[in-house]
Formats: structure tokens, sequence, C-alpha cells
């Protein structure tokens, strides 16, 4: 998973090397940054589901969750 991030992180990186013939932030940029943190928002989610799931096997309890905790 590591792996995936730094590989979108380097596209990222490209996406500004090169010039804009209008001097603005490339929309492909943008773009990419976006499924950056969707992409670490879905592994948060997983890493706390599973958390939840550990817990209510290791307690035998299988009440609903609390939700994430927002950062």
């Amino acid at each position: 998973m590591k792996q995936v991030a730094e590989e979108l992180q380097a596209l990222a990186d490209a996406a500004n090397a090169d010039s804009h013939a209008r001097g603005r932030l490339r929309f492909g940029r943008l773009a990419i940054e976006y499924g950056i943190h969707q992409y670490q928002a879905q592994q948060r989610w997983a890493h706390w589901a599973l958390q939840q799931l550990d817990h209510a096997e290791a307690s035998g309890t299988h009440q609903a969750p609390d939700g994430p905790q927002a950062r």
C-alpha cells in the first residue's frame, strides 16, 4: 500500500515538472492529488474497520461501532 502512495506522489510531482503556458496549476495535478487523498482516506477507514472487527471478536460483542474520528 505504501508503494502505491509513493507512486501516486511521484506522478503528482511530475505533473508540476513542466511549465504551463498560462502559468497556472494544471488540472492533472489537482486530479492526482484528489486520488492521493481519496486513497489515504480509504486506507485510514480500512484500518479503523479492522480494529473494530478485532475488538468485537475479542470482546464477544456485536454492537455497531462508533464512527472514525474526524481528522
